[in-house]
């Protein structure tokens, strides 16, 4: 996969290209433009990598060099045979040729290949809402300011009537800078806006101010003082009121985009502070899942105050669902709280993109309905795109599928929408894992550990990839530390390796596992795996027999995890993979093989 920017639809190619989508896609037939689709079939969604297309152009650029020089020596070669009676009508028509061809090399909006120029077509008109001041100047009042500049920011994309930058990419302005055509050029936008949060008991003012970024003048500035109740209301007035005098500033047409069918209703104040209190944990702690249960508390407290609140029921659902993911509670007593919570949601708001999100969730990795699952995360993504849980979900999807690089593209446009979050962050060393990619696995989690050392996700997936790139040591070190070096795994796999190598080594990790701590019983896909990348395949293939009775969601990850590559060439993976109801190729691994470094033991 290519660094750099995603570009994530035909839409944003053909604005970075400057051209239509309809010549974009044609340059792809013709030409070769470098387009990727995220499950491989000509009718899905496309994405593009930003340094591929420019290495495409400069290509392009140079065989066009090439075509015009040759043309030229030919044209030398036949003037000298010209007889000298036609130079004067040689003269005047290579005059009006020249002028012909001139004008028709001139840059056209569909056929001229080389540096983005002049837009065939306006870009619809982009805005960046940057921090909100807190005007009460007490940091216990954060999270409420955070919290309302978020919610408006998401009001924005839902609308759908402008281009709105991410909260994560405007959260680097928050100390106000002085230049704010600078920071538009850096956001690429058109408009700014800048406002302020001042609440007062049961009052909230919020003030709004809009910046053209090319005069940096202020065009339109408003201040809405409500009660906190009143507070989803203000926001979808607000959010409005912006898109359209972003429109008349630019001088475009603004379309009207997809309002709700339902009037926002009067929030419980106390339901919506138990919100924001939940997210202010996921935006400041990230996804570790001891989190889970607090927030789960955050958002009950908050629809049980206020029964009509769509976002705390979303958020309540996609909670429950992760939960019942991690074990954290049985499944079979979670996952009808969740769809419910999720349809209350959906009945309120049928925007709310993190009830969509969890029904995917629940239709992928527990009812095994695949191709519901992607239609409900996709609904998913449209309505949330800036979201990263969202994203990991969708990427989830492409997991399942074996398609382990459009996964990691996935979580990537996460971390682009969202530089600098931990929460964005952390979903990316397993995909990396899954990738193939380990390198960027290993650099991503050790630069997270820096910063954060709690985070086990990280570490897990550090002690993975070291393990897969034969530095077992290093893996062994990892693994100690995720499981407690005092830890009965944590020995027998020391132990076992300076014996009898590392194959061995991952066998008495799989036998220990596979005896249970006498506390939980074993989770099967994960002795499984050991078994796997041991070569013990018998073993492996009768703990993933019991996975699937049992039905457990880490089942799915066998597409992806490089523990499984030494069986994945065995028969019996077809027939468990049609069970589950996938495409062969997908637990076969026929996207990018690499077979891991196990010295036999």
């Amino acid at each position: 996969m290519a660094e750099g920017r995603i570009l994530e639809s035909w839409k944003e190619i053909a604005e970075y290209l400057r051209r239509t989508p309809k010549t974009c896609q044609r340059w792809e037939h013709e030409l070769g433009l470098p387009i990727h689709r995220l499950d491989g079939s000509p009718k899905a969604s496309v994405f593009a990598y930003q340094e591929e297309l420019d290495r495409w152009l400069n290509e392009k650029l140079h065989e066009r060099e090439i075509a015009e020089e040759k043309s030229v020596r030919a044209g030398r070669r036949k003037r000298r045979v010209l007889f000298m009676t036609l130079f004067s009508f040689l003269g005047l028509a290579a005059a009006l040729a020249i002028l012909w061809i001139l004008d028709h090399m001139k840059p056209g909006p569909s056929d001229r290949i080389g540096p983005p120029a002049v837009a065939s077509a306006p870009a619809p008109p982009s805005v960046a809402v940057l921090p909100f001041d807190n005007l009460t100047h007490d940091p216990a009042h954060d999270y409420f300011v955070d919290g309302i500049h978020e919610a408006l920011i998401t009001e924005l994309v839902k609308l759908g009537a402008v281009g709105v930058t991410s909260r994560g990419s405007v959260m680097r302005y928050k100390d106000r800078p002085n230049d704010l055509k600078k920071v538009a050029r850096e956001l690429g936008v058109q408009a700014l806006v800048e406002g302020s949060v001042l609440r007062s008991g049961d009052r909230v003012r919020v003030s709004a101010q809009l910046i053209r970024a090319d005069t940096d003048r202020h065009v339109w500035a408003q201040t809405y003082d409500r009660d906190v109740g009143d507070v989803l209301a203000l926001l979808d007035e607000v959010a409005k009121a912006i898109a359209n005098e972003v429109g008349r500033t630019v001088d475009q047409t603004v379309p009207e985009g997809r309002p709700s069918t339902r009037k926002p209703h009067r929030v419980n104040p106390k339901a919506y502070e138990a919100y924001l209190r939940g997210q202010e944990i996921f935006n400041r702690e990230g996804f570790e899942t001891t989190l889970l249960p607090r927030i789960e508390r955050h958002c009950e407290e908050a629809t049980r105050l206020d029964p009509e609140f769509a976002e705390a029921w979303g958020e309540l659902a996609r909670n429950r669902v992760w939960q019942a993911f991690f074990g954290l509670q049985p499944p079979g007593e979670l996952l009808p709280l969740a769809r419910e919570a999720a349809h209350r949601a959906l009945a309120l708001d049928e925007r709310t993109g993190s009830a969509w999100s969890a029904l995917g969730a629940i239709s992928l990795y527990f009812d095994w309905n695949f191709p519901a699952a992607k239609q409900e995360l996709e609904r998913a993504v449209g309505l949330a795109p800036h979201d990263a849980r969202v994203r990991h979900a969708y990427s989830d999807y492409f997991v399942v599928m074996g398609q382990t690089a459009e996964s990691l593209g996935q979580v990537l446009i996460g971390r682009e929408h969202n530089p600098g979050s931990l929460l964005a962050e952390f979903f990316i060393p397993g995909h990396a894992v899954a990738a193939k990619r380990y390198q960027e696995a290993i650099d991503t989690a050790r630069a997270m550990l820096s910063r954060h050392p709690e985070v086990l996700n990280s570490r897990h997936f550090l002690a993975k990839a070291l393990w897969l790139t034969g530095h077992y040591k290093e893996a062994i070190v990892e693994f100690g530390t995720l499981w407690g070096p005092a830890s009965g795994r944590a020995r027998v796999l020391e132990t076992a390796f300076s014996r009898r190598g590392p194959r061995a080594a991952m066998k008495a990790v799989a036998d220990f596992l596979a005896k249970g701590t006498g506390q939980e019983a074993p989770n099967p896909t994960e002795v499984a795996s050991y078994y796997a990348i041991a070569h013990e395949a018998d073993a492996a293939f009768a703990w993933l027999e019991k996975a699937f009775a049992q039905r457990t969601p880490g089942l799915l990850h066998v597409p992806a995890d490089p523990f499984f590559d030494p069986i994945r060439q065995d028969p019996r993976i077809d027939d468990l993979c049609r069970r589950v109801g996938l495409p062969v190729e997908a637990w076969r691994g026929s996207g990018s093989r690499v077979t891991p470094p196990v010295v036999p033991g």
